[in-house]
Protein backbone atom coordinates (compact mmCIF):
# COMPACT_ATOMS: atom_id res chain seq x y z
CA UNK A 1 0.00 0.00 0.00
CA UNK A 2 2.80 2.37 0.93
CA UNK A 3 4.62 1.44 -2.27
CA UNK A 4 1.67 2.37 -4.49
CA UNK A 5 1.24 5.68 -2.68
CA UNK A 6 4.93 6.40 -3.17
CA UNK A 7 4.65 5.73 -6.91
CA UNK A 8 1.53 7.91 -7.17
CA UNK A 9 3.27 10.83 -5.46
CA UNK A 10 6.26 10.53 -7.79
CA UNK A 11 4.02 10.46 -10.88
CA UNK A 12 2.29 13.65 -9.74
CA UNK A 13 5.62 15.41 -9.08
CA UNK A 14 7.06 14.37 -12.44
CA UNK A 15 3.98 15.68 -14.25
CA UNK A 16 4.89 19.21 -13.15
CA UNK A 17 8.23 18.89 -14.97
CA UNK A 18 6.66 18.08 -18.33
CA UNK A 19 6.38 21.06 -20.67
CA UNK A 20 3.45 19.67 -22.61
CA UNK A 21 2.01 21.61 -25.57
CA UNK A 22 0.88 24.77 -23.85
CA UNK A 23 2.38 27.01 -26.55
CA UNK A 24 1.39 24.93 -29.58
CA UNK A 25 -0.08 26.82 -32.53
CA UNK A 26 -1.82 24.95 -35.35
CA UNK A 27 0.09 25.22 -38.63
CA UNK A 28 -2.90 26.67 -40.49
CA UNK A 29 -2.92 29.59 -38.04
CA UNK A 30 0.70 30.55 -38.73
CA UNK A 31 2.05 32.84 -41.46
CA UNK A 32 5.69 32.44 -42.54
CA UNK A 33 7.06 35.59 -44.26
CA UNK A 34 10.06 35.00 -46.51
CA UNK A 35 11.25 38.61 -46.70
CA UNK A 36 10.82 41.76 -44.63
CA UNK A 37 10.69 45.24 -46.11
CA UNK A 38 11.09 48.46 -44.14
CA UNK A 39 10.69 52.12 -45.09
CA UNK A 40 9.80 55.41 -43.49
CA UNK A 41 6.08 55.84 -42.93
CA UNK A 42 4.57 58.18 -45.54
CA UNK A 43 2.83 59.93 -42.68
CA UNK A 44 6.18 60.57 -40.99
CA UNK A 45 7.41 59.76 -37.52
CA UNK A 46 7.28 56.00 -37.86
CA UNK A 47 7.89 52.98 -40.04
CA UNK A 48 6.03 50.99 -42.64
CA UNK A 49 6.83 47.30 -42.89
CA UNK A 50 6.06 44.72 -45.56
CA UNK A 51 6.10 40.92 -45.37
CA UNK A 52 6.41 38.72 -48.45
CA UNK A 53 4.39 35.52 -48.16
CA UNK A 54 4.47 32.75 -50.77
CA UNK A 55 1.30 31.17 -52.13
CA UNK A 56 1.12 28.16 -54.44
CA UNK A 57 -1.70 28.24 -56.99
CA UNK A 58 -2.75 25.41 -59.28
CA UNK A 59 -2.76 26.35 -62.96
CA UNK A 60 -4.52 24.75 -65.91
CA UNK A 61 -6.19 21.44 -65.14
CA UNK A 62 -4.41 21.12 -61.82
CA UNK A 63 -1.32 19.63 -63.43
CA UNK A 64 1.15 22.15 -62.08
CA UNK A 65 1.52 24.71 -59.30
CA UNK A 66 3.05 28.14 -59.64
CA UNK A 67 4.40 30.36 -56.89
CA UNK A 68 2.87 33.76 -56.33
CA UNK A 69 3.39 36.23 -53.54
CA UNK A 70 1.08 38.28 -51.42
CA UNK A 71 2.30 41.25 -49.41
CA UNK A 72 1.23 42.06 -45.88
CA UNK A 73 1.79 45.60 -44.65
CA UNK A 74 1.39 47.69 -41.52
CA UNK A 75 2.69 50.83 -39.83
CA UNK A 76 3.85 51.79 -36.37
CA UNK A 77 5.81 54.38 -34.44
CA UNK A 78 8.51 51.75 -33.88
CA UNK A 79 9.55 48.61 -35.73
CA UNK A 80 8.26 46.50 -32.85
CA UNK A 81 4.89 48.18 -32.92
CA UNK A 82 4.63 47.88 -36.71
CA UNK A 83 5.33 44.13 -36.57
CA UNK A 84 2.81 43.65 -33.76
CA UNK A 85 0.22 45.63 -35.70
CA UNK A 86 0.67 43.34 -38.70
CA UNK A 87 -0.11 40.26 -36.62
CA UNK A 88 -3.17 41.96 -35.15
CA UNK A 89 -4.52 42.89 -38.58
CA UNK A 90 -4.30 39.45 -40.16
CA UNK A 91 -5.33 37.74 -36.90
CA UNK A 92 -2.70 35.04 -37.29
CA UNK A 93 0.54 34.18 -35.57
CA UNK A 94 3.48 35.41 -37.66
CA UNK A 95 6.64 33.32 -37.48
CA UNK A 96 9.77 35.10 -38.73
CA UNK A 97 11.98 32.01 -38.43
CA UNK A 98 12.09 31.46 -42.20
CA UNK A 99 12.69 35.08 -43.22
CA UNK A 100 15.61 35.09 -45.66
CA UNK A 101 16.15 38.78 -46.39
CA UNK A 102 15.43 42.29 -45.19
CA UNK A 103 15.03 45.04 -47.79
CA UNK A 104 15.22 48.70 -46.73
CA UNK A 105 14.47 51.84 -48.71
CA UNK A 106 17.26 54.21 -49.76
CA UNK A 107 15.73 57.03 -47.71
CA UNK A 108 15.72 54.91 -44.57
CA UNK A 109 19.25 53.64 -45.17
CA UNK A 110 20.55 57.20 -45.44
CA UNK A 111 19.03 58.17 -42.09
CA UNK A 112 20.63 55.22 -40.28
CA UNK A 113 19.90 51.52 -39.64
CA UNK A 114 21.42 50.94 -36.21
CA UNK A 115 18.17 51.38 -34.26
CA UNK A 116 16.22 49.24 -36.73
CA UNK A 117 18.64 46.32 -36.78
CA UNK A 118 19.01 46.41 -33.01
CA UNK A 119 15.22 46.15 -32.77
CA UNK A 120 15.20 43.13 -35.13
CA UNK A 121 17.97 41.45 -33.14
CA UNK A 122 15.77 41.50 -30.05
CA UNK A 123 13.32 39.20 -31.82
CA UNK A 124 14.60 35.67 -31.27
CA UNK A 125 12.92 34.48 -34.48
CA UNK A 126 14.89 36.77 -36.78
CA UNK A 127 18.15 35.18 -37.85
CA UNK A 128 21.43 37.01 -38.34
CA UNK A 129 21.89 35.08 -41.60
CA UNK A 130 19.25 37.20 -43.35
CA UNK A 131 20.56 39.00 -46.43
CA UNK A 132 20.44 42.80 -46.20
CA UNK A 133 19.52 44.78 -49.33
CA UNK A 134 18.88 48.44 -50.16
CA UNK A 135 16.56 49.65 -52.92
CA UNK A 136 15.21 52.86 -54.35
CA UNK A 137 12.33 50.95 -55.97
CA UNK A 138 8.88 50.49 -54.48
CA UNK A 139 9.24 47.73 -51.88
CA UNK A 140 5.69 46.43 -52.25
CA UNK A 141 6.15 46.04 -56.00
CA UNK A 142 9.48 44.29 -55.40
CA UNK A 143 7.79 41.77 -53.15
CA UNK A 144 4.97 41.10 -55.62
CA UNK A 145 7.22 40.25 -58.58
CA UNK A 146 7.18 36.59 -59.53
CA UNK A 147 10.50 34.88 -60.29
CA UNK A 148 11.42 34.59 -63.96
CA UNK A 149 11.85 30.83 -63.56
CA UNK A 150 10.76 28.46 -60.82
CA UNK A 151 13.65 27.67 -58.49
CA UNK A 152 14.21 25.88 -55.21
CA UNK A 153 14.81 29.23 -53.48
CA UNK A 154 11.90 30.17 -51.17
CA UNK A 155 12.25 33.84 -52.13
CA UNK A 156 13.99 35.45 -55.09
CA UNK A 157 15.93 37.76 -52.75
CA UNK A 158 18.17 34.82 -51.86
CA UNK A 159 19.35 34.89 -55.48
CA UNK A 160 21.80 37.65 -54.51
CA UNK A 161 24.31 34.92 -53.55
CA UNK A 162 24.10 32.87 -56.81
CA UNK A 163 24.32 36.11 -58.83
CA UNK A 164 27.45 37.07 -56.91
CA UNK A 165 29.01 33.66 -57.52
CA UNK A 166 28.27 33.96 -61.23
CA UNK A 167 29.20 37.60 -61.89
CA UNK A 168 31.03 39.02 -58.81
CA UNK A 169 29.16 42.27 -59.49
CA UNK A 170 26.80 42.28 -56.53
CA UNK A 171 27.53 42.17 -52.81
CA UNK A 172 25.71 39.55 -50.70
CA UNK A 173 25.82 40.75 -47.09
CA UNK A 174 24.16 39.11 -44.12
CA UNK A 175 22.83 41.02 -41.13
CA UNK A 176 25.53 39.52 -38.91
CA UNK A 177 28.33 40.84 -41.14
CA UNK A 178 26.79 44.31 -41.38
CA UNK A 179 26.44 44.53 -37.59
CA UNK A 180 30.04 43.40 -37.09
CA UNK A 181 31.49 45.88 -39.61
CA UNK A 182 29.40 48.69 -38.15
CA UNK A 183 31.25 48.50 -34.83
CA UNK A 184 34.76 47.56 -36.03
CA UNK A 185 37.46 50.22 -35.77
CA UNK A 186 38.41 51.47 -39.22
CA UNK A 187 35.72 49.39 -40.95
CA UNK A 188 32.56 50.54 -42.68
CA UNK A 189 29.81 48.15 -43.81
CA UNK A 190 28.10 47.71 -47.16
CA UNK A 191 24.76 46.38 -48.33
CA UNK A 192 23.63 44.51 -51.39
CA UNK A 193 21.34 46.29 -53.86
CA UNK A 194 18.17 45.16 -55.61
CA UNK A 195 16.01 47.09 -58.06
CA UNK A 196 12.88 46.61 -60.12
CA UNK A 197 13.60 46.81 -63.86
CA UNK A 198 11.37 46.58 -66.91
CA UNK A 199 11.87 43.74 -69.37
CA UNK A 200 9.34 44.37 -72.11
CA UNK A 201 5.92 44.30 -70.50
CA UNK A 202 7.18 42.41 -67.47
CA UNK A 203 9.10 43.60 -64.45
CA UNK A 204 12.02 41.71 -62.98
CA UNK A 205 14.39 41.97 -60.06
CA UNK A 206 17.96 42.99 -60.73
CA UNK A 207 20.85 42.57 -58.33
CA UNK A 208 23.76 44.87 -59.14
CA UNK A 209 26.42 46.74 -57.23
CA UNK A 210 25.72 47.67 -53.64
CA UNK A 211 25.43 50.50 -51.14
CA UNK A 212 28.30 52.03 -49.16
CA UNK A 213 27.84 53.06 -45.54
CA UNK A 214 29.64 55.17 -42.98
CA UNK A 215 28.87 53.22 -39.84
CA UNK A 216 25.08 52.74 -40.01
CA UNK A 217 24.27 55.48 -42.55
CA UNK A 218 24.31 55.01 -46.31
CA UNK A 219 26.57 57.50 -48.11
CA UNK A 220 26.29 56.36 -51.73
CA UNK A 221 25.74 53.66 -54.32
CA UNK A 222 28.41 51.22 -55.49
CA UNK A 223 28.63 50.33 -59.18
CA UNK A 224 29.20 46.82 -60.50
CA UNK A 225 32.90 47.67 -60.80
CA UNK A 226 32.97 48.94 -57.20
CA UNK A 227 31.34 45.71 -56.03
CA UNK A 228 33.89 43.63 -57.95
CA UNK A 229 36.78 45.57 -56.38
CA UNK A 230 35.27 45.34 -52.88
CA UNK A 231 34.76 41.58 -53.16
CA UNK A 232 38.31 41.11 -54.45
CA UNK A 233 39.81 43.07 -51.55
CA UNK A 234 37.55 41.46 -48.96
CA UNK A 235 38.16 37.91 -50.08
CA UNK A 236 41.91 38.36 -50.46
CA UNK A 237 42.40 39.99 -47.07
CA UNK A 238 40.39 37.27 -45.31
CA UNK A 239 37.81 39.70 -43.85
Amino acid sequence: MKSSRFVLVWMILISFLLSGCWDRVDIDLITFPLALGIERSPEGGGYKVYAQVAESKISGQGSSAETQFKVLESEGETISRALTSMAERIQQYISWQHTKAVVVSEDLARTGLKEIYESLSRYQEFRLTMYTLVTKSNIKELFEVRPVAETTLPTQFQAVKPVKDRTSEVIPVMLRQFATDMFLQGENPVHGRVELVANGKKKELQFAGGAAFRKDKMVGWMSNHDALAWLFIRENTGN
